[in-house]
């Protein structure tokens, strides 16, 4: 397998492609990793979610790390991935979170339609949580077939 790194261009659109990120918190010895959806936005990666273990996390310890790639799609030995640290920061504002929202519906337009109403149920609720990650440093990187 070869290895190249990616080039700043090559990784946001990447980003702007893939869909699904890993993310991982530490706070105070506890260490959790868990996939998210998210969307490529503004330069930040912006995630929408529901109050829980990462929310609380997040809340002690905002530094994380994040990593996607398309192996599910492309394979283990022919695969895409990008990998960094960022700060997390709960979006307060309602332009924001709605500029997110409306975004992050459109990224996921083929989610089944019981995901869509229940989107529409926490929209309404207000139990929707908006994150937005400023990336502090990233890489990436492709693992293709020797001489491809």
């Amino acid at each position: 397998m070869d290895l190249q790194a990616l080039t700043h261009e090559e990784m946001h659109a990447f980003l702007q492609r893939e869909r699904i990120l890993r993310l991982g918190l530490d706070a105070d010895g506890e260490r959790y990793l868990v996939p998210l959806g998210y969307v490529w936005l503004d330069g930040c990666i912006c995630c929408v979610t529901l109050p829980g273990r990462k929310t609380q996390m997040l809340g002690r310890n905002p530094r994380v790390s994040f990593q996607m790639d398309d192996s599910a799609t492309r394979g283990v030995f022919d695969w895409t991935s990008v990998s960094g640290e960022g700060l997390v920061e709960f979006v307060g504002d309602p332009a924001r979170a709605q500029e997110i929202l409306r975004v992050f519906l459109a990224r996921f337009a083929d989610m089944p339609q019981w995901a869509a109403r229940q989107y529409e149920e926490r929209v309404m609720a207000g139990t929707l949580v908006f994150l937005q990650i400023t990336v502090l440093g990233m890489s990436g990187r492709i693992g293709a077939p020797p001489g491809s």
